[in-house]
């Protein structure tokens, strides 16, 4: 029990706090940005996802829309050769 500061409980609760305050240091410091950093990375892949799946959208109403027209037209046309 040398290590663990040879027994006394007033030793040990320093050790123990000490090795809590290391641990807190170690997760603010290191694990916290870097999962941070991750999150942050994985919010903007998915926001530029959402932004082209909404042009997709709009390009394939636009497309839509011009092929109703052209349908439109073409139906006409057929309708005043047919007169």
């Amino acid at each position: 029990m040398v290590v663990l500061g040879g027994g006394s409980p007033r030793s040990m609760l320093v050790y123990g706090i000490v090795t809590i305050a290391i641990l807190a240091f170690s997760y603010f410091v290191i694990i916290k940005p870097i999962t941070d950093n991750t999150n942050n990375t994985v919010n903007n892949a998915l926001n530029q996802a959402n932004q082209q799946i909404n042009q997709g959208f709009h390009q394939a109403n636009q497309a839509q829309r011009h092929i109703n027209h052209a349908i439109n037209q073409a139906q006409r046309q057929a309708q005043a050769a047919g007169k």
